[in-house]
């Protein structure tokens, strides 16, 4: 059943001319990675790694099939919201207006070469960039010696090393956290990162379930805004707090963080307060849900219905800067939009079976409503991760 709610129409500009550094790599910040081989920047450039080929989401081979998504985790394990450094070899921009860059991440590691090493891909030269080739090649030689990823038996058994990660990370929350495993918890915040995320007393990072909120470093126009007042109400809710952390139906990912909805217990003077319904509900995060964690997805739905309806919080403070012509509230209370939430992004395919045009719709476009679709995306990241190419 189709709902209507107020969506806000907006539309980015972003330079696509390369800063100019005296150095020969440029500090830049990583909003995440696109695919395996091509990261977005908050400026809005599109980065494709020099030097590799790295296994396809998208490809129906087996042997890269198989370590296509583990690759995908690990990458926005090491580049959401990362600064990161980006050299140039030869050329500044391919013929589809993506830049061409060696990349090191955080650590200084360069990523092409961490890749090789561990099989997340094979390397390929390229004529018009082939600074580091001698050492890409010598990383690829690594990882084939060493029978890691796609070199190993990843072909074989395309879960195998996925259920062997998934071990090792169980055996170690169990064995360091314990009680934070069950399906109900308790702790004390010491750190809030975020608007979205935040570090308890024992070291363990907590994400917000069904949330979302830009960080405090977009670059963006007044997505910064929205970031840094997001990540200091968070604050104000809960650090140095008790709280109470409910589990959905998963345990934990690959990393030290655990996915949870948050309550502050209720005391004889306050009643209880749900955190991430609250961040949505007085406007300082947006409901986004992933995969099948969606215990309270109405609950939180309906709050983000009301805050589109009366703008509060950082979506009242930050929007005269997020909107480029200033438009007021009521103006924005009359962005209408018909939204299907069975399907948020709409995939359309069309052309022949040998050469298919993938494209999708957001509820933006003027075609939505007419599209009836082939393919249904929870996000436009989905989308793309896919195939297809946003519709203008």
């Amino acid at each position: 059943m189709k709902k209507i709610i107020i969506l806000i129409a907006l539309t980015f500009t972003f330079s696509t001319s390369e800063a100019i550094s005296t150095q020969k790599w440029e500090k830049v910040w990583s909003e995440k990675p696109l695919d395996n081989q091509h990261i977005l920047l908050y400026d809005g450039r599109i980065i494709k790694l020099i030097g590799i080929t790295p296994p396809d989401i998208n490809s129906n081979a087996p042997h890269d099939y198989c370590y296509a998504r583990p690759t995908f985790r690990i990458l926005k394990e090491l580049l959401n919201n990362k600064e990161i450094k980006i050299h140039k070899d030869q050329e500044s921009r391919n013929t589809d207006r993506k830049y061409p860059r060696h990349v090191k991440l955080p650590d200084g590691q360069n990523l092409t070469e961490f890749m090789l090493k561990n099989g997340m891909g094979k390397f390929k030269s390229d004529s018009h960039n082939t600074k580091y080739d001698k050492k890409y090649q010598k990383a690829e030689s690594i990882g084939k010696k060493n029978q890691v990823g796609i070199w190993g038996d990843c072909g074989k058994n395309k879960y195998l090393r996925i259920r062997k990660l998934g071990s090792q990370a169980w055996n170690y929350f169990r064995k360091q956290f314990g009680n934070f495993l069950a399906p109900v918890s308790s702790g004390r915040v010491k750190k809030v990162l975020s608007g979205t995320n935040f570090i308890l007393e024992n070291g363990i990072e907590i994400s917000l379930i069904g949330i979302q909120a830009p960080s405090s470093k977009d670059s963006r126009k007044g997505f910064s805004c929205f970031g840094k007042e997001a990540k200091n109400y968070l604050e104000k809710l809960i650090l140095g707090k008790n709280i109470i952390l409910r589990k959905d139906q998963s345990g934990q990912d690959l990393s030290k963080t655990l996915d949870r909805y948050v309550f502050i217990p209720k005391t004889k003077t306050s009643p209880e307060i749900f955190i991430n319904k609250k961040m949505v509900k007085d406007g300082y995060a947006g409901s986004h849900w992933v995969g099948n964690l969606r215990y309270f997805q109405s609950e939180i739905d309906l709050a983000q219905d009301e805050i589109y309806n009366n703008p509060n919080g950082a979506w009242l403070h930050c929007i005269s800067a997020i909107i480029s012509n200033n438009s007021t509230t009521n103006q924005i209370k009359s962005i209408k939009l018909d939204y299907d939430p069975d399907c948020p992004i709409k995939g359309n395919i069309s052309g022949s079976k040998k050469s298919p045009i993938k494209k999708y719709h957001t509820p933006a476009s003027g075609w939505y409503q007419r599209v009836k679709p082939e393919r249904c995306f929870d996000t436009e990241e989905e989308a793309f991760s896919s195939g297809f190419i946003k519709v203008k």
